[in-house]
């Protein structure tokens, strides 16, 4: 059979099917430029967009591993853990994580705003991971929001972090992108 479908033709016609794996379709598929997104999410009120960790993945799998080797990370707009569901975990702070002792980190930490809007209703939390395991910051000053300009962050950022890793606020971008070039810190 397979010799006379290959040789010789038929007059049947055969149907091709193609099996396409489901994946975002690209901006151009729904009729949108990088400068239509950005004009739409300069008007959404909520700037807390979520990261896939497929995203993060793809993007950190790309740096070389020694740029990690014995360094603390700050995840200062990234989520802690949730212990009951992993997919309320910042896919930032999960990739560090899964991949600690891999890419040889020293200490990763995380802060959670808890603003006008708290993404996954975690309340303002900082967690610090070592390869000894992870704790909750144990003292919060009063008024602590957890965001990346409150004087806790600042002190972790200027005092305790080799490089930092987030997904920053769409709608401070400028402040926060100032706030970490003058720290001097990797990002």
């Amino acid at each position: 059979m397979f010799v006379k479908e290959i040789f010789i033709k038929t007059d049947e016609k055969n149907q091709m099917v193609k099996i396409v794996k489901k994946t975002t379709p690209s901006l151009e598929a729904r009729g949108l430029s990088p400068k239509d997104v950005m004009q739409k999410a300069k008007r959404v009120d909520n700037d807390e967009f979520y990261t896939r960790y497929e995203d993060v993945e793809k993007e950190l799998s790309m740096y070389d591993k020694r740029i990690w080797k014995n360094k603390t990370v700050f995840c200062n707009c990234d989520d802690p853990v949730d212990e009951d569901n992993e997919r309320n975990t910042s896919a930032f702070a999960l990739y560090f994580i899964h991949h600690f002792n891999e890419i040889g980190l020293k200490k990763i930490i995380c802060t959670h705003y808890s603003g006008v809007v708290d993404l996954f209703n975690q309340g303002a939390k900082g967690y610090i991971f070592t390869k000894d395991g992870f704790r909750e910051f144990k003292e919060y000053p009063d008024g602590y929001t957890g965001g990346f300009d409150h004087p806790l962050s600042l002190k972790i950022l200027n005092e305790e972090t080799d490089i930092v890793c987030t997904n920053p606020p769409f709608s401070r971008a400028i402040d926060y992108w100032n706030t970490t070039i003058k720290s001097g810190k990797s990002f």
